[in-house]
């Protein structure tokens, strides 16, 4: 197993609670993320490090891509953004009550549907009442349920296996997938991670490596398809929350993280995050990821 401490470059810093879902767009040499407080889509170019805000109205959980626009799943329902005007339409609402659920993590498939999954509230003591549900032109559709805490989304290079991470028990489970329907089967247990190794935001590389930030134990842990944990990459803060690759050849990795639990920390281990928790970073790695799909509809 291989251990690295990298050289990550800080690509810009918001001072936001919460960053995720960092998304490569080549057509604009920029870096999409959600700012799930403001709350707020942001785009940096990482050539300028100009960061352009797109407000929305309440908590943003994931998006997806599409040609001039996004796909926005919030807490009140599922949204369409145009990035030339700003406007924001909502286009389904959201199949659970919103005072008890909101959705959260998502990714865009190989045919160009949005998969996206519903967390409980933290304190709610009945487990598994959350779903993924795949969303396309003709609305949505529950496919994965008994669903706490929906992270680690990803696909496979092929588009063949799905990835999802139940946070708090943590575990990260692998799905026989079909891209031509879009139905996930076959749920297995892909890794066990150790208490306090919380995972959240995922991505493959070309070779199939599933990578998976560690909110809270400051690593990026990348396994083989195989499941065998084979590289660990420190992060420059305790709480990294999601990771993607980009930049021209795609073998740069963004990785997005949190300042929501550093007051949790004492003093010394806060003033270590000051500047660095909540902030977008990249390195330059040596496996490369694969294009992001958009979104078909």
């Amino acid at each position: 197993m291989l251990t690295e401490d990298p050289h990550w470059k800080l690509v810009t810093f918001t001072n936001a609670v919460v960053s995720e879902v960092p998304i490569w767009s080549p057509s604009d040499r920029s870096v999409y993320w959600a700012d799930l407080y403001s709350p707020a889509l942001q785009r940096t170019n990482i050539d300028t490090g100009t960061t352009s805000t797109f407000p929305v109205p309440d908590r943003l959980g994931s998006f997806g891509l599409r040609e001039g626009g996004a796909l926005l799943a919030m807490k009140s329902g599922i949204y369409d953004l145009d990035f030339a005007s700003g406007s924001i339409i909502k286009r389904l609402e959201p199949p659970y009550d919103k005072n008890e659920m909101h959705f959260n993590d998502g990714r865009t498939d190989s045919a160009g549907r949005f998969i996206v999954g519903a967390n409980q509230d933290p304190t709610d003591t009945v487990r598994g009442r959350g779903h993924y549900y795949r969303i396309d032109g003709t609305g949505l559709t529950p496919i994965i349920s008994g669903i706490t805490t929906a992270n680690g989304t990803a696909f496979s290079p092929d588009g063949r296996t799905m990835y999802t991470a139940e946070t708090r028990d943590f575990v990260i489970y692998a799905y026989d997938y079909d891209p031509e329907t879009g139905t996930p089967t076959r749920q297995r247990v892909f890794a066990r991670l150790p208490a306090g190794h919380f995972p959240d935001g995922a991505a493959v590389d070309s070779e199939g490596g599933y990578w998976i930030a560690l909110i809270g134990a400051g690593v990026i842990w990348r396994f083989a398809p195989d499941g065998v944990l084979d590289r660990v990459v420190n992060t420059p803060t305790l709480f990294p929350a999601m990771v993607s690759f980009g930049g021209d050849d795609l073998s740069t990795m963004f990785l997005t993280t949190s300042r929501k639990y550093v007051a949790q920390l004492g003093e010394q281990e806060q003033a270590k995050e000051l500047g660095v928790a909540g902030g977008i970073f990249s390195w330059q790695s040596d496996v490369r990821g694969f294009a992001e799909p958009t979104l078909s509809f």
